[in-house]
């Protein structure tokens, strides 16, 4: 899309995104032979409505932080002060309710892709802070190994060979990857090795069950 969140706010821009996505999901399922089932989106499903989405609730009884998805109303009024920011030439990287505006882009995935696939609202921090994880921030080199090895060891991967596997496979910082890594290995979970946290099926952040996958080594 180039503009970064800027380009969240036009929604002819962010569906035709969400649509680009279903095309690369269909290329993906071509090339490889194979039929995607379930699709895990880190994003927000839907606009909040009342107080605080249950999921968001339930991430709270967690001690998981996670931001607030604002109601439509609240989305309507974001994007009149993103415009006039713009309108006014407020730097790009000064966005006000920058931490939210990527909502909308989730909220066009949802929409279009679950017409085609069983979608899952997922959450990577909530994922590693199941496994235990979660204790240092991701972007810290400490922190990104951690939950290397905590992924590594839960799906039957070497760390270093998976560190090298998703380099190979995914653009973006290590970091950003491992992300996607973990919430796909979420959606091959589904539905009987996950836990929902908030109220099925459609206010809720799936995360895996410990309790029911089999750990590195074991059956």
């Amino acid at each position: 899309m180039g503009r970064g969140n800027a380009a969240t706010i036009d929604n002819r821009l962010v569906r035709a995104f969400a649509r680009q996505t279903l095309e690369y999901l269909r290329s993906v399922e071509k090339l490889a032979n194979v039929e995607i089932s379930v699709v895990a989106i880190d994003a927000s499903r839907s606009y909040r409505v009342g107080p605080r989405r249950a999921c968001e609730q339930a991430m709270d009884r967690m001690g998981i932080h996670c931001f607030a998805t604002p109601s439509r109303q609240e989305f309507d009024e974001i994007r009149v002060k993103v415009r006039h920011h713009l309108n006014r030439g407020g730097a790009l990287n000064r966005l006000p309710h920058s931490h939210q505006l990527w909502m909308l882009v989730g909220f066009a995935l949802f929409e279009v892709l679950s017409g085609h696939y069983e979608c899952l609202e997922v959450f990577p921090k909530a994922i590693t802070s199941v496994l235990g994880a979660a204790g240092i921030h991701k972007s810290r080199a400490q922190g990104y190994e951690r939950q290397l090895s905590a992924l590594a060891s839960n799906t039957g991967w070497d760390a270093e060979e998976l560190s090298r596997q998703l380099g190979a496979c995914a653009y973006g910082p290590g970091h950003d990857r491992l992300d996607a890594y973990m919430c796909a290995w979420v959606a091959s979970l589904y539905p009987d090795r996950v836990i929902a946290c908030g109220d099925p099926p459609d206010d809720v952040i799936w995360v895996p069950d410990v309790e029911k996958f089999p750990v590195h080594g074991q059956n």
